[in-house]
């Protein structure tokens, strides 16, 4: 319930209170690569087919590309208002192994703050999707983050070791997220919830905005 008060010319003031729902909200710019082809310079990069020669997320993502200097987004680039989790879903079908989906924002801190990158998949209901291998095969999917340029999550490790601790500068920092399809045939990615926690304390850090909005 948020109270306000109404004053019409010079009278008495009026005060009243309304219901208002609170709901989180982010916006991201999301797009896919696809698997071109084997890799024949044997330099360990994909060979992938995307924006990179458009202010994209160019070669390794540690690197974070130029992307982060447009104003707009560049030729790939979809820009996307989500509520929690980033609907890499709506970058398109993933068409075959190792493409990818992608989502890059900006984090804007209130203070300095040393924090754990907590990266989770979800489904259109809002439930986790694990990230454990099954029995058999492998897990059909692969999940990383960058935090200003720095690898925070690696979906591959141990589920202790996956979140790694992340420097959050007072003012922007970078985010890139991915989704790596690890079966043959077309795919879909799911949404990522993206959630920073105190290092020490294990609490959400507070007063935290994902915008990418060009700052």
């Amino acid at each position: 319930r948020i109270p306000y008060r109404v004053t019409i010319g010079g009278r008495a003031a009026l005060d009243f209170t309304t219901s208002v729902e609170l709901r989180t909200q982010t916006r991201w710019w999301i797009m896919k690569r696809v698997k071109a082809g084997p890799n024949l310079a044997g330099d360990g990069e994909d060979m992938l087919k995307g924006p990179d020669d458009l202010g994209g997320l160019g070669g390794v993502f540690s690197e974070a590309g130029d992307v982060f200097t447009l104003a707009a987004p560049a030729k790939g680039w979809k820009p996307v208002t989500c509520g929690a989790a980033v609907t890499l879903g709506l970058a398109g079908p993933i068409p075959s192994r190792d493409s990818k989906a992608m989502g890059a924002t900006r984090v804007i801190a209130a203070a300095d703050a040393e924090a754990l990158v907590d990266v989770r998949p979800v489904n259109a209901d809002g439930r986790e999707i694990s990230m454990n291998p099954p029995e058999k095969g492998e897990i059909p999917f692969l999940i990383r983050a960058w935090v200003n340029d720095s690898l925070t999550f690696d979906s591959r490790l141990p589920a202790k070791d996956r979140a790694k601790s992340a420097r959050l500068r007072k003012g922007a920092n970078t985010v890139v997220v991915e989704w790596q399809t690890n079966v043959d045939g077309g795919s879909a990615a799911e949404s990522l919830a993206v959630q920073f926690n105190d290092a020490k304390t294990g609490k959400p850090v507070p007063d935290l905005f994902f915008d990418m909005d060009k700052r």
